[in-house]
């Protein structure tokens, strides 16, 4: 899609293509785009425009051009990850390193490169579309590297040597400075008190996660408790955010974080009660379960059981 332009002042405002096919584009009501001849309107309505504050509608009009408030529109094809960046990434982090060895290899090496998710669309705003065409590159086969999760390379070589890393990050000082000190330290104690509440019912309930949905929701008291359960575990992951300590420390929308703590923690907490004394409100269930959709289609409470028992989980589908 062609960079769109906003206006200032208004909700409508219209900015020249030079895409071919699209002379127009222009922005008006509601959220749906339709193509008439060779324009486009796409409309956004209050998703994009709040009592005339301009909000985050997940389309990118600007390029950041520079550190003034001059900003040039954004052009995705100059943007967008070139081959030749992708093949000197293949050819000197990968090649060099895993084949130009001078003993013989007794099982192919692996190289990690772990990275913050939000580096990839957030930070860098085409990083979604370079790691695609990497992944189809080294899947192409073209290249001596390959792709492979930790957990699959241990299945493949279970022996190996074992070393413990010491603490570090890419915080402060190379530290966790900036996730623990003064200013956060507090939250702490109720994630740590939230963890022990959610094994506690995870492995008193784990005959339960290791069954699937009743067919036809026949069974609906078993239904309710593993959702109740699944939604509590997903509260806990929420609450356990490391952006919210970063931004209490930071200073910067620090109100936000302590509310986002609060909710979630104050959410897990009423599912846990609510367990454990067999009073689990079905529709407040729902609303909770609508309003934060982070990995709704996941058992997330398995991951509190001992690993035995999500071994055999595992195996028996």
């Amino acid at each position: 899609m062609w960079p769109l332009s906003a206006g200032t002042g208004n909700r409508r405002s219209r900015c020249g293509a030079q895409k071919k096919g699209i002379q127009a584009i222009r922005i008006t009501g509601n959220i749906t785009a339709t193509s008439v001849s060779n324009s486009i309107t796409i409309t956004s309505g209050p998703t994009s425009i709040k009592d005339g504050f301009r909000i985050n509608t997940g389309l990118k009009y600007w390029r950041i051009t520079g550190n003034t408030e001059h900003k040039e529109h954004y052009r995705p094809d100059r943007a967008r990850p070139r081959p030749l960046y992708t093949q000197i990434i293949l050819s000197g982090t990968g090649k060099s390193r895993s084949t130009d060895s001078p003993q013989p290899w007794t099982r192919r090496p692996i190289v990690v490169a772990p990275y913050d998710a939000e580096l990839f669309g957030h930070w860098w705003f085409e990083g979604p579309q370079w790691i695609e065409f990497l992944v189809r590159k080294i899947a192409a086969g073209k290249d001596a590297l390959g792709l492979i999760t930790p957990s699959d390379y241990l299945a493949k070589y279970p022996v190996n040597q074992v070393c413990t890393p010491s603490m570090s990050s890419w915080g402060y000082k190379g530290y966790s400075e900036h996730w623990l000190d003064g200013s956060n330290d507090w939250l702490y104690r109720h994630l740590h008190h939230a963890i022990e509440n959610m094994v506690e019912m995870a492995r008193a309930n784990a005959a339960l996660l290791g069954k699937k949905p009743s067919r036809g929701g026949r069974d609906r008291g078993r239904d309710l408790l593993a959702r109740a359960l699944h939604q509590a575990a997903r509260e806990l992951l929420l609450a356990e955010s490391s952006d919210w300590p970063f931004i209490l420390k930071t200073g910067t929308m620090a109100p936000y974080a302590k509310k986002r703590i609060a909710t979630h923690i104050g959410r897990f907490t009423k599912l846990f009660d609510d367990i454990r004394n067999n009073t689990i409100n079905e529709p407040w269930l729902k609303e909770v379960e609508l309003r934060d959709t982070i990995f709704a289609a996941m058992p997330c409470a398995r991951y509190y059981l001992p690993e035995e028992k999500k071994k055999r989980m595992k195996a028996e589908g």
